[in-house]
């Protein structure tokens, strides 16, 4: 029974005329209640309305005249969402669910304690930094599920990076599978191919569209042709390279620069004492007979003064011993010179940025600007495959500076001043990403890259999602991402679905993929896990066994 229901669910393809999306996708008749009226709260609220879904809004101050004011779907409620009394007021326990988005996290883990109070029953979605705290409270609270802004952001902006045809990134155990858009064209490899070879090259169907039409989970038959669009689920990209060929590539430019940046005098003491050496080394070998080891040995015993004992000039000749004197004293104030010279350098110099200087010779690499929540969250997703990146912080005193030199070379330093994007290798980088936490110092960032090296691809990180759409068109920028469009969706999917693990807008349509034991309802299956195994893309042919984990997808359609 298992096997043949994953079967048909897999072969029939969904368009949007027999979708779920004509029906009330919500599990429950009541509104959703909504803590919070931020940012990120009025992007949950506007695609909660979208949805169909009347809302309810606790806020401290009640919004102006415009937006949720105006709607006759959304009730505001003016109060302190920690107040229990403000709870019931709302209908806490008669909503379909709650999601508690406030910019403070304590307030959000009193929101859901009092849920689990008032309404025992009811679906909690709330934003916690700390998912190590929030992994204990789903178990605890039986919360339904816990986001990281930030983290639910990250894998937009590592869309954005790869490509315009990226739409984001999905976190399956540490591996990040990519949702891809494709455009068949009269030069596409695909023209007059099935969805079965692209089945076949790794790749999951999940959106077909020709003309005006859309099928979701098409079947495997569909042969494409000129025009049409495709949405795939890629998998993730091979490493680059192996880990200990990126730190031994970056060892071997730290040293380079270093050489190079090094100053003058340095150099030639160096170059000096080396010269001393080779010649020492021929001196004592021919005058004392010593083999060029013993030679090597007695040469360097001499310039340290250590002066063994074993091998000495008591019975050398006169010019012999004179010029023995001679380099013991070169030696010390080649050591003298050599010592001070590096001294002054690191006291100069912050050891930290010395081991960066290589940097400026990178090559295809990713530049990060802004060592936040969000930044350090998309390093780790775009250090993962072991590509080059580099980052750039300001503040000496960043919460991540310490983990995140583990993955990536970290410069300190002004990201919106030129010096420092060239310090990171601006001139041989792939894209740059400006995600600090001030819009304007992404957009200053991002204008300044662009300038000096128009093929890098940029990516800003803004929270307007105004503002995002008028900057992409006007100023030339590659990718604008809004915090607030990558985050809602993920809030309302959790909401939507109790196996929900990522969401994201796809085509006017909310798509959410789900993870479970065995096929989830109104979800069509993607990709299967077996014990010790990584995800793979599912076959309707494959056997299901007790054990095996799913990820499937649900499409529902939004409104205009």
């Amino acid at each position: 029974m298992f096997t043949d229901t994953l079967t048909r669910a897999t072969m029939a393809g969904m368009d949007t005329s027999s979708d779920e999306s004509v029906r009330d996708p919500w599990p429950g008749k009541g509104p959703v209640v909504l803590c919070g009226l931020g940012r990120i709260g009025t992007g949950v609220l506007h695609l909660c309305r979208r949805l169909g879904k009347e809302a309810t809004v606790i806020t401290l101050k009640a919004p102006a005249e415009a937006g949720p004011a105006r709607d006759p779907g959304v009730r505001v409620i003016e109060g302190n969402v920690c107040d229990e009394e403000v709870l019931m007021r709302a209908g806490i326990a008669g909503a379909c669910a709650l999601i508690a988005v406030t910019d403070d996290d304590r307030a959000n883990l009193t929101v859901a304690l009092h849920a689990r109070s008032l309404a025992p029953e009811i679906p909690v979605v709330v934003r916690l930094f700390d998912q190590d705290l929030a992994a204990h409270l789903r178990a605890v609270l039986g919360i339904r599920q816990s986001y990281s802004a930030s983290a639910l952001a990250a894998p937009s902006f590592v869309a954005a990076a790869r490509g315009d045809n990226v739409r984001t990134t999905l976190d399956l155990d540490g591996r990040y599978w990519m949702v891809e858009d494709l455009v068949i064209d009269s030069g596409s490899p695909w023209q007059g191919r099935t969805l079965a070879d692209v089945a076949t090259d790794g790749k999951v169907p999940l959106v077909h569209g020709r003309e005006d039409r859309q099928t979701f989970a098409p079947a495997s038959n569909v042969t494409l042709t000129p025009g049409d669009r495709l949405t795939v689920l890629v998998p993730p990209p091979a490493p680059s390279r192996p880990p200990w060929r990126r730190r031994l590539s970056s060892f071997a430019r730290t040293l380079h620069a270093w050489w190079k940046s090094t100053p003058r005098g340095l150099r030639l003491a160096l170059y000096g004492l080396l010269g001393l050496v080779a010649v020492s080394v021929g001196v004592f070998h021919v005058a004392l007979g010593l083999s060029p080891i013993d030679a090597y040995y007695f040469v360097i015993t001499t310039l340290s003064t250590t002066g063994y004992g074993d091998i000495n000039l008591q019975t050398a000749k006169p010019l012999v011993k004179i010029y023995g004197t001679l380099v013991m004293v070169s030696g010390g104030a080649l050591f003298a010179v050599i010592f001070s010279v590096m001294t002054d350098l690191l006291l100069r110099t912050r050891f930290a940025d010395v081991v960066a200087q290589g940097t400026n010779y990178l090559r295809d690499h990713t530049i990060i600007a802004g060592l936040g929540h969000t930044g350090f969250r998309v390093l780790r997703q775009i250090a993962a495959p072991h590509e080059e990146v580099v980052v750039i912080e300001k503040s000496p005193e960043a919460r991540f500076l310490g983990p995140a030199r583990a993955l990536a070379s970290v410069i300190a330093g002004d990201a919106a001043a030129m010096e420092i994007l060239q310090r990171a290798g601006l001139a041989g980088a792939k894209s740059v990403l400006a995600v600090t936490d001030d819009d304007l110092t992404n957009l200053s960032i991002a204008l300044a890259s662009k300038r000096a090296h128009p093929e890098c691809r940029v990516v800003v990180r803004v929270f307007d999602r105004a503002l995002a759409l008028r900057l992409q068109a006007t100023l030339g920028i590659d990718a604008v991402v809004s915090v607030i469009d990558a985050v809602a969706p993920a809030f309302v999917g959790a909401a939507l679905d109790e196996n929900a693990i990522h969401a994201t807008l796809v085509r006017n349509h909310l798509l959410v993929f789900v993870e479970c034991d065995g096929p989830a309802n109104n979800a069509h299956p993607l990709l299967i896990k077996r014990p010790g195994k990584d995800y793979e893309p599912l076959s309707a042919a494959q056997p299901i066994t007790p054990g095996d984990r799913i990820v499937a997808a649900r499409w529902i359609a939004l409104r205009n």
